[in-house]
């Protein structure tokens, strides 16, 4: 019965995404305006996005086959921390959103093809290696900021949220080649209140949440 209720749910939601999704992108301005600062903070209207796509956060509770929050797979905890560090307060669809940035690059042939590869994708210190034997990312010089900050990136089990994490991250991992990418293809995106001057030669797509997403 449960299996029934989700299946219903995904099917309405896609859909549910899909229109309003494609009402909206009609609405976005063309790409080639974007070219310098001025005009980059007149035309970044954030696009409102449903913040439930396809399976919620808190409907993961419902979800028997992924309701475990203990896990052996790293695949599942480098997504898990992921999602943790670049999403937990952006709601269910940005942590879909970040998701599927690192999936679009796992699909790639100019990234690696793990979760963990892409996410930890950096360049390390040959000290840190030679000395201590551990990788060790060179501060700020990474894909993902919160891999190689310099702080812990340790989460704590007790985290209600985190495990509700880990269960979406075997969720989206296990139903990969049927995730709706809400990014349409993206794989890159910053925060809102930064300027990467990389973003001058990349697509922009969607705005979901603090996030600016763009495709090659």
């Amino acid at each position: 019965m449960k299996r029934a209720v989700m299946m219903k749910y995904f099917v309405f939601s896609t859909i549910a995404i899909i229109t309003f999704y494609s009402f909206n992108i009609n609405q976005m301005p063309s790409d080639e305006m974007v070219m310098n600062d001025q005009e980059y903070d007149v035309i970044l209207d954030p696009i409102a996005v449903p913040t439930e796509p396809m399976i919620s956060i808190d409907q993961l509770a419902n979800y028997e086959e992924v309701i475990s929050t203990e896990t052996d797979d790293p695949e599942v905890e480098c997504l898990a921390k992921n999602m943790w560090f670049e999403a937990r307060n952006e709601g269910t669809a940005g942590v879909y959103a970040v998701t599927n940035v690192v999936f679009n690059r796992m699909d790639s042939e100019k990234y690696p093809q793990t979760a963990c590869q892409v996410i930890e994708q950096a360049k390390y210190s040959t000290w840190w290696l030679k000395e201590k034997g551990k990788l060790v990312p060179i501060k700020n010089m990474c894909q993902f900021s919160w891999y190689c900050d310099g702080k812990s990136d340790e989460v704590s089990r007790k985290e209600g949220l985190y495990a509700d994490l880990v269960n979406l991250s075997k969720y989206m991992l296990i139903n990969k080649s049927t995730i709706l990418d809400i990014t349409d293809g993206a794989t890159f995106y910053h925060a809102d209140y930064v300027k990467p001057k990389w973003r001058l030669t990349k697509n922009r797509t969607v705005i979901i949440g603090r996030h600016i997403f763009y495709k090659e």
